[in-house]
């Protein structure tokens, strides 16, 4: 089924989430900071890029006239999306210095509905010399980490609930029965709203 103009929100989050749409910003005033200048939203491909050209209607009739070319051609933007966010990824981690995230002895994860846990999470990580950029939760992998330090800054969304970027990370760290390997380390910053009930 072929999308159409009410399937548009849905469209978006797919291109992001396949690395169709990269998501990033460049701010040449952070360099005075000595911030980075390239901000990297789309940290995570969740989806192969083919999930999303198999829905636009000039890459149907390209596998319709040529099945083999199209399948060819998914495979070879495949690996071009992977290699332009492995790319984005390190430009992204460019201003700390150590040479990769990986590298990193703290990964600080956020989940955040409007804003306010993130940019407290950011404003640690940029003051935290040992750790790699703030990501979302939902842009991380439990097995990630195993044997590391993490600080999580969380925050409530309505009524208590978690947010919406936090919500599969939340649901594979809950349904973990494996240890965790010593010497992983949790710290978490809980942040609220005093307007809601259960804050």
């Amino acid at each position: 089924v072929r999308p159409s103009l009410n399937d548009m929100f849905d469209e978006c989050r797919l291109a992001v989430d396949t690395g169709y749409w990269p998501l990033y910003r460049y701010n040449p005033a952070l360099v005075a900071e000595s911030k980075n200048p390239f901000i990297l939203d789309s940290k995570k491909l969740r989806k192969d890029v083919s999930a999303f050209l198999k829905r636009e209607g000039r890459f149907i009739n390209l596998k319709k006239a040529h099945p083999e070319i199209a399948e060819e051609l998914f495979e070879h933007m495949n690996r071009d999306v992977h290699h332009r966010m492995e790319h984005m990824n390190e430009l992204a981690a460019g201003y700390k210095a150590f040479d990769h995230p990986d590298d990193a002895a703290v990964r600080v994860l956020f989940a955040s509905e409007t804003g306010t846990a993130s940019r407290v999470a950011k404003d640690f990580s940029d003051a935290c010399t040992l750790s790699h950029d703030a990501d979302a939760m939902d842009d991380a992998d439990v097995d990630d980490l195993d044997g590391h330090t993490t600080v999580f800054f969380i925050a409530t969304c309505g009524q208590g609930a978690m947010p919406q970027n936090g919500k599969n990370f939340f649901a594979e760290l809950s349904a973990r029965t494996e240890p965790f390997s010593e010497g992983t380390r949790f710290m978490v910053m809980g942040l609220g709203d005093s307007s809601y009930y259960f804050f």
